[in-house]
């Protein structure tokens, strides 16, 4: 997988300039740092950024670990450099000192958050689920019931003509009989009914899931594209995924999406938040 690499341009500050030939050749000079994009470094720009807009601050400053200086473009430099991550209202910018002093000495090119963001970074939405007993959910929660159980009706009908239909097509002539023409009459009916059937279904289907959208939307505020947390089926842990889609079944709405790495990345693999709309008991 591509990961996304920052990589920045470093100076003295003005305060050490007139001292710059002496630093240099004292410790080689940082002229150059890197850094990985990962969702630590995401959501740590973005708890900066809502200081920022809290309490009217220009500037947050985090110390950070995982930033590599360069004296060139190939040499890395290995001396322990206390490091800081600086964050404002459009950019992001780090700056350092060689350990054990922490003020400090060089600092790097400014990088618009633009240009550091991989997506439009948002805390993930945690559901809240207590919101699907208000009046405007329980409205929509029985127009969906009331759509799944017309569809379960439909569905039955259907499931019932497939068998009727796979036995009239098994049906063979006898010899010495001509063919029955109200069998064939028949068949063609049973044929014509499944096939709208089915269309009508789909329909259906596609309905109810339009109605779950909307009450995820309009009640609980997530759709397509927005970010949860929510437990993995698999290990049980707590993991974020990108809603990429939501689909109704049998009481419950799906929400499948990729899962969100350390990276900051989407995974390949798809994880399903699922919200249950009626209980079991309610089936019976």
């Amino acid at each position: 997988m591509i990961k996304k690499l920052m990589c920045l341009n470093v100076d003295l500050l003005k305060t050490f300039e007139p001292a710059s030939a002496r630093y240099s050749f004292l410790i080689p000079r940082p002229s150059l740092c890197s850094a990985l994009v990962t969702s630590t470094l995401l959501k740590k720009i973005d708890e900066g950024l809502q200081l920022i807009e809290l309490n009217g601050l220009i500037e947050v400053v985090y110390k950070i670990e995982d930033i590599n200086w360069f004296s060139s473009l190939d040499d890395l430099i290995y001396q322990k450099i206390n490091t800081n991550l600086h964050i404002t209202n459009g950019a992001i910018y780090f700056s350092g000192a060689f350990a054990p002093e922490k003020l400090p000495v060089f600092v790097s090119k400014r990088l618009p958050l633009s240009s550091v963001m991989t997506r439009d970074f948002t805390k993930p939405k945690e559901l809240n689920l207590s919101l699907l007993s208000s009046e405007a959910a329980i409205v929509l929660i029985q127009e969906i019931k009331q759509l799944e159980k017309e569809l379960n009706i439909a569905l039955d009908r259907q499931y019932s003509l497939d068998d009727l239909d796979n036995a009239l097509n098994k049906l063979t002539s006898a010899s010495v009989i001509s063919e029955s023409t109200s069998t064939s009459a028949l068949a063609y009916e049973v044929s014509a009914e499944i096939k709208m059937l089915s269309i009508a279904n789909e329909k259906l289907e596609s309905y109810i899931d339009e109605k779950c959208k909307i009450l995820c939307k309009q009640i609980l505020g997530i759709g397509i594209g927005d970010y949860i947390v929510t437990q993995s089926h698999f290990q049980n842990n707590i993991i974020e995924i990108q809603i990429t889609s939501a689909r109704y079944h049998d009481g419950v709405i799906y929400l499948d999406g990729p899962k969100v790495l350390k990276s900051g990345e989407l995974g390949k693999r798809t994880e399903t938040a699922s919200i249950t709309l009626v209980n079991k008991d309610e089936h019976l």
